[in-house]
């Protein structure tokens, strides 16, 4: 009965490595994984909004921002996030927003989760 003491104790040991070795291989893999979709979700959202916009030439003499409104939305006003990634108009006149978990159609008034 002694014998086999000593064998169950390096069994168990050897379990143990092996558990520790599969979950380093899991956690490798998992950060593969989603360092591949952010950054395939940061290459589209970089696709669709440029670095800078260009800005349309005026032929008045009176300032750019006379033409323009500022507006802000915030989580108050139906954003599920507060950071927004990209914003782009589609070609049916609404504004398609995206953070970082979720795709919202923007109608000028209210914010629609395009995955409900």
């Amino acid at each position: 009965m002694t014998d086999r003491m000593p064998r169950a104790r390096t069994a168990g040991r050897n379990l143990a490595a092996v558990a520790a070795v599969l979950a380093a291989v899991l956690a490798a893999v998992l950060a593969a994984v989603l360092a591949a979709v952010l950054a395939a979700v940061l290459a589209a959202c970089a696709a669709c909004c440029p670095a800078r916009a260009e800005v349309p030439p005026s032929s008045a003499p009176h300032s750019l921002l006379d033409d323009y409104a500022l507006r802000q939305w915030t989580v108050e006003d139906g954003l599920p996030e507060r950071a927004v990634q990209c914003v782009e108009e589609g070609p049916d006149g609404f504004f398609w927003v995206a953070t970082f978990r979720h795709l919202l159609r923007f109608d000028g008034i209210r914010f629609v989760d395009a995955g409900s």
